[in-house]
C-alpha cells in the first residue's frame, strides 16, 4: 500500500500465471498489478506488467510513492525489477547481479533520506549451504553483495529501526543475525532453533520480527516452537510451545502497536 494523509493512494500485488501445458516448469510468468485505492475509482485497475519467472513476495512501494521495487526469479536466477507509477508501471531499471541462484522477498528500509533495499540471494530453495545478503541503494543504484554466510534464506531480511543491525531465517532452523551495520561480512552471530521433525535441513521460512526497541526478536521455528531472542547476541530470551507438538506456522510474527503482545497463527 502506498498511504498519504487522505488514505491509500494506490496498492500493488502480484500474481505467477503458470500455463495449463507447463509439464517442464516452462513458461511460467508473472504480472504486476497496481489498484486504486480511494474515491469513485477505489479497487479500479490503475495498471499492470507483465515480467517472466516468478515473482516473490509482494512488491515494495518506494518512499516517494512513484518507484516500486520486485523480486523476480527467472531461468533459475534473481533479478530485481524496479517499476515506476508515474509510467503506467513501466520497468525502468534491472539489478541482477545473482551469483548463484534465486532471489528471496525484499525489505525496504530508509536510511539518511534513501531508499536502501535488502533481500536474500538463495540456493536449493532454502535448504542450501549457500547464500549472500544483497543491498541497493536506490539512489545512487550503487549494488553490495555480501559473503556467502553459509545459509540460504526464504525470509525478507528483518533489519533495526536505524539499519544497523539485521536478522534472517536459515537451512536447519538457524537464525542469522548482524550488528554493527556491515552486512557484508558473515554474521556476527548464528542461533539453531528446534529442528523439524519432518526433515531437519527444513528451513525458517516465516519473517522475523522486532519489537519497538529492536532488543528483542521474535521467530517461528521450523517445528512448533515460538522463540523469544534477544538481537544483539542471539541468546533465547525464552521459547513457548503452542499447540501440537507436530504442528507448523502459518505466518509471519504480527507485533501489536502497544507493545505488548506478538500474534501468529498454527497449523
Amino acid at each position: 500500500l502506498y498511504e498519504t494523509k487522505d488514505g491509500v493512494e494506490y496498492a500493488v500485488f502480484a500474481v505467477i500465471d503458470v500455463p495449463l501445458s507447463n509439464q517442464q516448469g516452462t513458461g511460467i510468468s508473472s504480472r504486476i498489478i497496481a489498484v486504486n485505492g480511494k474515491g469513485n475509482s477505489l479497487g479500479s485497475l490503475r495498471w499492470k506488467r507483465k515480467v517472466s519467472g516468478v515473482v516473490v513476495g509482494t512488491p515494495v512501494i518506494g518512499t516517494d510513492g512513484k518507484t516500486i521495487y520486485v523480486s523476480q526469479n527467472s531461468n533459475d536466477r534473481g533479478t530485481v525489477v524496479i517499476l515506476s507509477d508515474d509510467n503506467g508501471g513501466k520497468v525502468v531499471a534491472r539489478e541482477s547481479d545473482a551469483l548463484f541462484g534465486h532471489y528471496g522477498p525484499l525489505t525496504l528500509n530508509k536510511v539518511g533520506g534513501k531508499d536502501i533495499i535488502y533481500w536474500g540471494e538463495l540456493n536449493g530453495r532454502g535448504y542450501s549451504d549457500m547464500g549472500r545478503i544483497h543491498y541497493l541503494d536506490a539512489s545512487t543504484q550503487v549494488h553490495h553483495i555480501g559473503n556467502d554466510f553459509g545459509s540460504s534464506s526464504t525470509t525478507p531480511p528483518t533489519l533495526s529501526s536505524d539499519s544497523t543491525s539485521m536478522w534472517v531465517g536459515g537451512k536447519s532452523g538457524t537464525v542469522y543475525g548482524w550488528t554493527g551495520g556491515n552486512f557484508k561480512d558473515n554474521p556476527s552471530w548464528t542461533t539453531q532453533l528446534q529442528l523439524s521433525r519432518r526433515n531437519h535441513t527444513f528451513p525458517i521460512v516465516n519473517r522475523i520480527a522486532t519489537n519497538e526497541e529492536n532488543d528483542r526478536i521474535y521467530v517461528t521455528s521450523a517445528s512448533s516452537l515460538f522463540h523469544c531472542i534477544d538481537a544483539a547476541s542471539g541468546k533465547e530470551v525464552w521459547s513457548s510451545l503452542n499447540g501440537k507438538e507436530n504442528g507448523f506456522f502459518l505466518t509471519s510474527p504480527q507485533y501489536s502497536p502497544k507493545d505488548d503482545m506478538i500474534y501468529t497463527i498454527q497449523h
